[in-house]
């Protein structure tokens, strides 16, 4: 009647499932839309972010106004995602360090190439630090239709009357690669 520990210990559910069987995307399609296993289209846009606590309650009160009314208007299912991204200053850096290569071919006593050596040195290292504390928050609206055309019709949609919310905008698919790794990734988030 009662099973011991070690019966319930050797009976442990066995899930073998792939990660591909498990990811709800099969592909990208030649418009850029997400093609879902169960046959739907998906498009991402970003959304434009407003701290509503920097702003005079006047225009407080009309991006609000802005947004309940896209709500009233927009009758299909939809889906705001929020991701927190470190900076990136990989190209600044090399910036950067590209002058400092260049330092030394400049017509500057040896005293003048040693603070500038030391001023660039100082803006790569202000870089760097911004690169390992800062995050950005972004925000995407996710939207699904059951053909392309209906889902060029929702964007549309969304796009004039979330204009004045949150100024929807297209991704490229390189950008929509990288959040799906984010997110379909345990360990990024």
């Amino acid at each position: 009647m009662f099973k011991s520990k070690k019966e319930k210990k050797d009976k442990k559910a066995v899930v073998d499932h792939s990660v591909v069987e498990v990811i709800p995307y099969e592909r990208i399609s030649e418009e850029g839309y997400l093609v879902m296993k169960n046959g739907e289209y998906q498009e991402w846009l970003k959304c434009r972010s407003v701290d509503l606590n920097s702003v005079n309650s006047k225009d407080s009160d009309s991006l609000i106004g802005n947004f309940s009314t896209f709500f009233r208007v927009v009758l299909f299912d939809i889906k705001f995602i929020s991701l927190r991204y470190k900076v990136s200053t990989k190209k600044q850096q090399q910036y950067w360090l590209k002058k400092y290569q260049t330092v030394d071919t400049l017509q500057l006593s040896d005293i003048h190439k040693e603070k500038q050596k030391r001023s660039i040195l100082g803006e790569i290292e202000t870089l760097q630090i911004a690169e390992n504390n800062i995050t950005n928050q972004e925000y995407y609206l996710v939207v699904n239709a059951k053909s392309k055309k209906e889902l060029a019709s929702r964007i549309k949609d969304i796009k004039i009357f979330g204009e004045q919310a949150f100024s929807p905008t297209n991704i490229t698919v390189e950008k929509k690669r990288g959040i799906l790794a984010k997110i379909l990734n345990i360990n990024s988030l």
